[in-house]
Parts: structure tokens; C-alpha cells; sequence
């Protein structure tokens, strides 16, 4: 497969707990992906055990922490990633470029 015709705009809002492990994209990150790991959507076939905290939030793994923990935690990363998936041209979500590996 050719990857030189995806999409190489990153977000990294400040503070994030998401950006300490993970590189957020703008194509497939931001589409479902980050939906399906934090419980905003549940992954197609998916079964009713999915959509009921904690297995709706894949990450972080492990966390062990209540939903209101949860919650208080993770949300507002979230909600900023949301945001600049929405607009990454936003002063805050401070996109860049992923540099691209040739040969």
C-alpha cells in the first residue's frame, strides 16, 4: 500500500492526557477513533457490554479510575481534541505537520 496520499496534519492540544502516548491525526484519529476509545461511540458489532463504562473507554488502559474520575480526567482532552478535529487551525490545537520518511 502507498501511504503518500494520507493525510499528515497532527494535533497536539496543550495539557492533553490523550498527547502524552498518542499522535492525534486529522483523518481516522479524529474520525472514530478517538470516539470508540473514550465511550463517545460504540465501534460497529460491537455488543451491549460497549456501550456501559468502563468498557465503552478503552483508554487508558488499565485506568481503574470511577467514570466521574473519568470524567474529570480525560474529558476536558477530549473535549479539546473534539474541538480542533473540528477546526485544527485553531490557535490551540497547535497542528503540524508529520513528517514524511523517504527512502
Amino acid at each position: 500500500m502507498n501511504f503518500d496520499t494520507w493525510p499528515t496534519t497532527q494535533i497536539q492540544p496543550r495539557d492533553s492526557t490523550c498527547t502524552g502516548c498518542h499522535r492525534i491525526g486529522v483523518y481516522e484519529t479524529c474520525g472514530q477513533l478517538t470516539q470508540w476509545a473514550t465511550g463517545l461511540a460504540q465501534p460497529p458489532g460491537a455488543n451491549a457490554l460497549a456501550s456501559m463504562y468502563p468498557l465503552s473507554h478503552s483508554m487508558p488502559p488499565y485506568h481503574g479510575q470511577t467514570e466521574a474520575s473519568w470524567n474529570v480526567i480525560n474529558g476536558p482532552s477530549v473535549a479539546a481534541i473534539s474541538t480542533c478535529c473540528l477546526d485544527p487551525t485553531q490557535p490551540s490545537c497547535n497542528a503540524s505537520q508529520i513528517e514524511r520518511y523517504l527512502k
